[in-house]
């Protein structure tokens, strides 16, 4: 069994921080399905507005929904947990083609779990607007 050293908190914020953005560039593409059925765990749950998904259900709704246009990632924090898990939170403004922007506070736990990070919650807070 490898045993993986803990990272630093500054190489933790790095990556979960790209994870997020390379999930986000990929539900901006036909790819969202495809990324996030490796990057949850076999238990994860997603929560979006008005719902409580697990991952099978989770995946079918996100292989639905239409590619995001633009998104951007504001005021990123990460809480480590343990030293094998920690919370991403953020503002996120996202726009689908044809449709006003998205506002909301977002929420990722990650756990790591040889050597890769993956999603085990997910929760979105949607705002009335920006602010």
């Amino acid at each position: 069994m490898m045993t993986m050293t803990p990272i630093n908190d500054e190489q933790l914020d790095r990556t979960l921080l790209a994870l997020e953005e390379e999930g986000w560039r990929a539900l901006s593409g036909n790819r969202g399905a495809d990324y996030f059925r490796d990057a949850l765990t076999p238990h994860s749950i997603m929560v979006f507005p008005g719902v409580v998904l697990p991952k099978d259900r989770a995946l079918e709704e996100i292989a639905e929904a239409p590619a995001w246009a633009e998104f951007r990632i504001e005021e990123p924090r990460v809480v480590r947990l343990t030293e094998y898990s920690a919370v991403l939170t953020y503002r996120a403004t996202a726009r689908r083609e044809g449709e006003p922007e998205y506002h909301a506070l977002m929420s990722s736990m990650y756990v790591e779990n040889g050597g890769t990070w993956k999603v085990a919650f997910h929760q979105q807070t949607p705002l009335a607007r920006a602010g």
